[in-house]
């Protein structure tokens, strides 16, 4: 595999597949219990937002991975993101 194309895994992804599914946490209570509102949980699964530094540490505390681990996961899919357009805008 194409470690350089191959799209890496979302914010989204992870938190919904590894944390809110096995935990049985819909975005409403998973909401309530991380003090956000529930538009701005839906926000970061449909994508329609990338996780703020603020939200990291909310979610790093709240699952106890630290704030670094969200962060990194949203880096490295804005990194690979700016790759694919420089890529397309360069003919590639």
């Amino acid at each position: 595999m194409d470690t350089r194309t191959a799209e890496p895994s979302t914010v989204a992804e992870i938190l919904l597949e590894e944390f809110l599914k096995p935990n049985q946490l819909s975005p409403g209570t998973f909401a309530k219990h991380i003090g956000l509102s529930e538009d701005a949980v839906i926000a970061l699964l449909d994508h329609s937002t990338v996780i703020s530094d603020g939200d990291a540490e909310t979610l790093g505390s709240f699952f106890q991975t630290g704030a670094d681990f969200w962060r990194q996961l949203r880096d490295a899919h804005v990194r690979w993101e700016m790759r694919m357009l420089q890529d397309a805008k360069n003919g590639g």
